[in-house]
This record gives structure tokens, sequence and C-alpha cells, in this order.
């Protein structure tokens, strides 16, 4: 987190709950200092830690950096590319190759059943729930197929604090 500035904001991917939560993508309130952001990863370290049913997404609202923690415990960083490999290599990591052993699982453990509910109550209930509405539309292209053409989304700018839509090609789909 060297690297990102204040303010920052955290994005929760609920991928799988055991307890019937929605799963999606929530959006945290502003954190306005390092200190607070740390205090909220701290209060669920565990929880994030020995959990495969979510992802973290840390991000600085001025889009200096993003660091995704995912559920393979691998930390994705985008952003200042040379800053984040300086800090690394000061605390002794060092550039290698690595892969995800194949076949491999994602734990939903039971035990953490309790921190999700916490988690639901105590901090969810601020966080903004990113709305992913799915439009199908046919197009017949000149190979005669199908595109399923695109997926809209409403999110939310934690800098402006207004909702904007974006929408994505989503696939290619079937030969007719």
């Amino acid at each position: 987190m060297d690297c990102l500035e204040p303010p920052y904001y955290i994005l929760y991917v609920l991928v799988v709950s055991r307890l019937g939560n929605e799963a999606g993508r929530y959006q945290s309130p502003e954190f306005g200092t390092k200190q607070e952001l740390q205090d909220f990863l701290l209060e669920f370290k565990e929880f994030f830690e020995t959990d495969g049913r979510h992802r973290i997404w840390i991000g600085a609202t001025n889009n200096s950096g993003l660091l995704v923690y995912d559920q393979h415990h691998v930390i994705f960083a985008y952003g200042p590319i040379d800053r984040f490999e300086r800090i690394l290599e000061n605390r002794g990591f060092r550039e290698q190759p690595f892969s995800f052993p194949a076949p491999h699982c994602h734990n939903y453990h039971e035990d953490n059943d309790q921190h999700e509910k916490t988690l639901w109550t105590i901090a969810i209930g601020q966080f903004i729930h990113l709305m992913t509405m799915i439009y199908m539309i046919d197009i017949k292209t000149s190979a005669d197929r199908i595109v399923h053409a695109f997926q809209a989304s409403l999110c939310y700018s934690p800098n402006s604090r207004e909702y904007s839509n974006s929408y994505n090609l989503l696939f290619v789909a079937e030969e007719k």
C-alpha cells in the first residue's frame, strides 16, 4: 500500500457465500488514511487469508494504483510497477517463475462463516453493491454467427460519488 496515495477504497468481490449472501461486487466508502484501511484489513485478516469465497481489491481513488488479492493468495499490482518492484526487492522478494498447482481447490471453511456474517453486519451495509445487469441482444454477423452483445454495469465512482454506466462486449456465441 506504500505505492498508493490516500484516500483509498476497497472492492470486496464475493464469489461464493455459505450464508446465502448475494455474490457480487461491493465497494466501500472512502478510507481517508492508510491507518483506517489497515485497521479494516486487520479486523478481517484471518477471513481474507484463510477462505476462498472472495477477492479483495484495494485502490486509490485518484487511480494511482490498484492491488488485487485473489483466492489463490496472490497479490496483483497495477499502477507504478517500478515502485512496487523496488518495495518488494527491499523486503527480500525476487522475481521468479511460479504457477498454480493443478488441480487445486478453493476452500470455504465453515469456521469462517462467522467472519462473513460479521463482515456483512459491520461493513457491507455501508458498502455499495455494484449491480451488473446482463442484456442479451442478437446481432447476425456475416459469418452467420450470433453475437450476444453486451453487459451493462452500474458503477460508483468514489471520486465524484456518482453512478455511471459502462458497457462491455461479452462474448461471441454459437454458430447458427
